[in-house]
């Protein structure tokens, strides 16, 4: 019998089916295809990891620069003002739990990027967080700038990747928003 083995990129090749049958599977925690060849021999054939980045564009990067401008000022300011109290003091652990599961999500996404169909409310969208961000820093509420900074980041998101790829990814993105100080009036009627 023909019987090949590959350490890294497992394949094994048979000639006879009864015999890679009686054959126990040596990777059963990752997706394994069995095919059928013209010559009755069976290939098993593990499935390439997939790139968490496939490839990066000047749309990403754009992105990522105007990303950049709007989180470290205002995490920042998180840090220094809601994070160093009882009430704020899980915004750490919750930033990094939510990366960790936010790069296991895209990961193991199965959608890919689209093109979104409402790009022109997402630019708006984006245009109208953006002006509530500019004002809420001048004014200096860290709690309306954060609160704006959030969507305008899902919506350059959406821009970027599409809808079907962000309802893939959904749950991190939500956990995330945890990081974010909430109003204080918002506090207040919750807790009293």
């Amino acid at each position: 019998d023909d019987q090949r083995h590959f350490i890294g990129h497992f394949r094994w090749r048979h000639s006879r089916l009864h015999h890679c049958q009686t054959k126990p599977e040596p990777l059963a925690c990752s997706p394994v295809h069995l095919a059928r060849r013209r010559d009755t021999s069976l290939l098993l054939v593990k499935d390439p990891p997939r790139k968490i980045l496939p490839r990066v564009t000047a749309a990403d990067i754009v992105f990522l620069i105007g990303c950049a401008a709007l989180i470290i000022p205002t995490m920042i300011g998180v840090a220094r003002f809601s994070w160093t109290t009882e009430q704020g003091g899980h915004g750490p652990i919750v930033l990094a739990t939510g990366i960790w599961l936010l790069l296991r999500e895209i990961k193991d996404a199965k959608a890919e990027r689209t093109v979104p169909k409402h790009a022109w409310l997402a630019v708006a969208g984006i245009a109208i967080c953006l002006a509530t961000f500019l004002i809420a820093r001048i004014t200096g509420i860290l709690e309306i700038e954060a609160m704006s900074m959030y969507p305008a980041l899902l919506l350059g998101l959406y821009l970027l990747v599409g809808g079907a790829f962000l309802r893939a990814i959904w749950f991190p993105l939500v956990y995330l928003a945890l990081v974010l100080p909430p109003p204080d009036s918002v506090v207040a009627a919750v807790t009293q």
